[in-house]
């Protein structure tokens, strides 16, 4: 059975359309630590959507290590929302409060698509700790 060539181009059409549509999410992201006494650390995380269309839900993950002398330590996820959408040019800011004691902190954000397991982004970010 031979199919027609009309219908062969649709076909094509349609999956190079489709195709088209799923790229990765344009998302930016900035992290910041402020210090509270007595030994709290304030990290606040700004992720925003840079493209002009709604993204995928988006998973994302902070995880610091502590350094003390020349160890780092362990990773712990310290902000792990549940999957969200941001609209177009949204801005989300999510905060933790923790509890530190090191001399340096390392952080990394990951950010990938839920619906795929596809890495958007990843950064790491780095301060020394005052006071210790």
């Amino acid at each position: 059975m031979k199919i027609p060539f009309c219908i062969q181009a649709v076909v094509v059409l349609a999956a190079l359309t489709l195709a088209g549509c799923a790229h990765t999410a344009r998302i930016s992201s900035n992290l910041d630590f402020g210090s509270r006494p007595p030994d709290l650390t304030v990290i606040t995380l700004k992720v925003k959507n840079q493209d002009m269309r709604a993204t995928t839900p988006l998973l994302i993950d902070v995880s610091l290590q502590l350094r003390r002398g020349q160890d780092w330590g362990k990773p712990a996820s310290v902000i792990h929302p549940a999957a969200f959408v941001l609209n177009k040019q949204e801005e989300q800011i999510l905060r933790s409060t923790v509890k530190l004691r090191g001399e340096a902190i390392r952080a990394t954000v990951s950010v990938k698509e839920q619906e795929t397991g596809k890495t958007v982004s990843t950064e790491q970010f780095e301060k020394v700790l005052s006071g210790t």
